[in-house]
């Protein structure tokens, strides 16, 4: 899914830490209130969250008899098999695309709000 636009709120001003918005009005909202956890780990929430968001799931036993990834790992970085929550495995139940890595969050301590790189894959 294409990123559209992505808002960092600031904290202690905005209830809404991060939001990212992708095609046909879908949103991923990350509140403050969730973020409970030392600033690598809210980050480490962040970016698990995101990547999990954008992810596309599919299983293989719902992909068509003769598509050929059902039958073999594409092993791509961008479509392979993997787990549920996007872990590659090649013996995953699932065929994930990732068009879109989340490639880091980090804490911004100047404007405190997350700073947030995506990362095409190819």
């Amino acid at each position: 899914m294409p990123v559209h636009k992505i808002e960092t709120g600031v904290q202690g001003v905005d209830p809404v830490a991060v939001c990212v918005y992708v095609a046909a009005n879908k949103y991923a909202v990350i509140q403050w209130s969730q973020l409970t956890g030392t600033i690598e780990e809210n980050c480490e929430f962040i970016r698990v969250s995101l990547q999990q968001f954008l992810d596309t799931r599919q299983r293989k036993n719902d992909l068509p008899v003769d598509d050929p990834d059902r039958k073999t790992d594409p092993n791509r970085p961008n479509l392979y098999w993997g787990d549920e929550d996007g872990t590659p495995n090649s013996h995953g139940q699932y065929l994930i695309s990732r068009p879109i890595e989340v490639a880091s969050v980090i804490w911004d301590t100047e404007q405190l709000k997350y700073v947030l790189l995506f990362r095409k894959v190819e």
